[in-house]
């Protein structure tokens, strides 16, 4: 239990204002259609290409969706070799790797051409259009319209395949997981992912999460039964596959974020921030004491975060072993694994293993040059940062050029501006998503943030 005062809140229709009032400066922040770019290893059909393109060390225009103008994608989300773009007219297409049913989509064994091209994925009829989309290593999740959720895949766990319903290891078609209880408070907005668990916030500011429980990843289970890796059977395994709400959390929540096997509420109106689940390098931000890791690897139910209180943190994203994290006047921390130079801060060795578990100001990123509007992080330590004025600065692991920084396939120790090519030039990027091995970039029309024509210098 923490020691922060909570807003008393007089009623639910108070809690449930704040977060309308929060999803809809989200929604309206959405940007209009736009191109998808991709870039990185494409070994497994995730770039969309086809099977023939197995690498793209600069951004290229995604032009395979049979039957849609490339210009008409709204949302983009990368998967660990899996990738969904959201299209006008709430069309949803899949593409990557399907062993686990990830693509949503009945795939022909051994037919690579109908995995590593975009493909049409088509929800229930009465589910209604897309409003989020969140994936895992090998599943997705969708909120819709009405209020519901809908998902696909397979949550694995430390032995391998596990389970997605109680009766069901793989679900390879799009299922309602989740529908409202008839409230408008009930009705889902938001869906965040780590590898292999979900969580859900809805309009009335409550969290809901599923999945693979080790690691108190769900934070609604306590240890024995989260890391019981041995087989269960449907009456253990049906509580935690099925969406239910995360306790211990007293202050309205307006985003959630997932990292692989960890998980924060953002609750911006109190300026706090609970998390929970692997500890290992310090990736929730709670304390870490190397001399007693047993007692601070984990925490297997929401706990406010000390170092996170009153920074303005208004969304985030998780990767394996960090996390990065954004404020309301656009500024980025990170904290938790710095090798490989994933938290892009100045002073840190970028051969150093040691956990760094109090957030730190990302280089560049402290909001007195550039305002930064979203950020992105993936579990092989790389991250991406939006600008208002449309540009993006990458940094961490880039050994797969999930960078797009051409040759140069180092890490980067601090963000780089990700140079457009000329096919991106005078387009505002407006999102990055980034999966196992590989990115997607979502580009928007020909003109700067100001409103003046495009055309700043690009390479190839």
């Amino acid at each position: 239990m923490n020691n922060f005062p909570q807003r008393d809140y007089a009623d639910v229709s108070e809690r449930s204002e704040l977060v309308r009032q929060t999803s809809l400066a989200v929604a309206n922040a959405q940007s209009p259609p736009g191109e998808c770019f991709v870039f990185g290893t494409g070994d497994n059909g995730q770039l969309g290409m086809g099977e023939d393109v197995v690498e793209l060390a600069r951004p290229r225009l995604l032009d395979t969706i049979p039957g849609v103008n490339a210009a008409s994608v709204i949302k983009i989300c990368c998967g660990g070799m899996h990738t969904l773009a959201v299209c006008q007219g709430g069309l949803m297409y899949s593409w990557g790797v399907n062993d686990e049913g990830a693509l949503g989509r009945v795939t022909r064994k051994g037919a690579a051409d109908e995995e590593s091209k975009p493909g049409l994925v088509t929800l229930p009829s009465n589910a209604g259009g897309v409003v989020d989309v969140s994936t895992g290593d090998s599943h997705v999740a969708v909120v819709t319209s009405t209020g519901a959720i809908v998902a696909w895949g397979c949550f694995r766990n430390s032995s391998g395949q596990w389970a997605f319903t109680a009766g069901e290891k793989i679900c390879k078609t799009p299922t309602v997981v989740y529908s409202p209880d008839g409230s408008q408070g009930s009705y889902a907005t938001n869906v965040a992912s780590g590898t292999d668990h979900v969580l859900a916030l809805t309009r009335r500011g409550d969290v809901y999460s599923w999945g693979c429980p080790e690691k108190g990843r769900l934070g609604r289970v306590n240890a024995d039964l989260a890391d019981d890796a041995e087989a269960r059977g449907p009456e253990k395994t049906k509580p935690l596959v099925t969406p239910a709400k995360v306790p211990n959390i007293t202050a309205v929540v307006t985003a959630v974020v997932a990292g692989d096997n960890h998980s924060f509420a953002i609750c911006a109106g109190d300026d706090v921030v609970y998390a929970w689940g692997l500890n290992s390098y310090g990736q929730t931000g709670l304390p870490y004491d190397p001399a007693n890791p047993g007692s601070t690897q984990t925490s297997y139910f929401p706990v406010a975060v000390p170092s996170l209180r009153g920074l303005g943190i208004a969304s985030g994203d998780g990767g394996s072993t960090h996390t990065t994290m954004l404020t309301r006047d656009g500024k980025v921390y990170t904290f938790g694994r710095p090798a490989y130079g994933r938290l892009g801060q100045l002073g840190i060795d970028p051969r150093d293993d040691e956990p760094k578990p109090t957030p730190g100001l990302v280089h560049g990123l402290d909001g007195s040059k550039v305002k930064i509007v979203s950020v992105a992080a993936g579990g092989s330590g790389s991250n991406a940062a939006v600008t208002a004025d449309g540009e993006a600065y990458v940094w961490g692991y880039g050994m797969e050029g999930n960078l797009g920084r051409g040759d140069d396939c180092d890490d980067a120790h601090v963000p780089e501006r990700l140079v457009p090519t000329r096919a991106m030039a005078g387009k505002k990027i407006v999102a990055v998503s980034f999966g196992g091995q590989h990115t997607a970039a979502l580009c928007v029309g020909g003109q700067n943030g100001d409103g003046s024509p495009g055309g700043k210098r690009a390479r190839t």
